[in-house]
């Protein structure tokens, strides 16, 4: 019998928050990972993202590990 039934151990965590400059070194790495040299934004670009506007930058971690992040800001023009 096959079951896609996991134990409470075997649960994966997700979890959802802000981006704080303590993430600068993972966010840089999974933006590598993800984009080709020449499209993925650097360090630099990622440590203005973060001290201009923290709040439109949203990180998903799964069992500890950054899988997943998104980052924007709301303007008027």
């Amino acid at each position: 019998m096959c079951s896609d039934k996991r134990t409470a151990q075997e649960e994966e965590k997700m979890i959802i928050r802000y981006a704080a400059m303590e993430d600068l070194k993972a966010v840089t790495e999974l933006e590598a990972k993800c984009f080709p040299a020449a499209e993925a934004a650097g360090r630099e670009a990622f440590f203005d993202r973060l001290a201009s506007f923290p709040d439109h930058f949203w990180l998903l971690y799964e069992d500890e590990k950054l899988v997943s992040m998104i980052n924007g800001m709301a303007t008027d023009e």
